[in-house]
């Protein structure tokens, strides 16, 4: 994808929505709590995340050259 491609769809919401209905799916199928994770250096994910009730639970290493990755847990 290139950059410009990349900037008309940053910001568009798809990724909140994408978010949403996964969790009214696995709410569908009797999935309650959903483990959601993502790089401690990707503020467009944990925007989405958050907004979407994500609580943060923990940062986990990943290895050396690699960022945390943030665990969160959305009920």
């Amino acid at each position: 994808m290139t950059d410009e491609r990349r900037c008309r769809l940053t910001g568009c919401g798809y990724a909140s929505e994408i978010l949403r209905q996964s969790l009214v799916i696995a709410r569908s199928v009797g999935i309650d709590r959903v483990l959601v994770t993502c790089d401690d250096d990707n503020p467009g994910s944990i925007a989405v995340i958050e907004a979407c009730g994500g609580q943060l639970d923990s940062l986990v290493e990943d290895g050396p050259d690699a960022p945390p990755i943030r665990r969160y847990w959305i009920d």
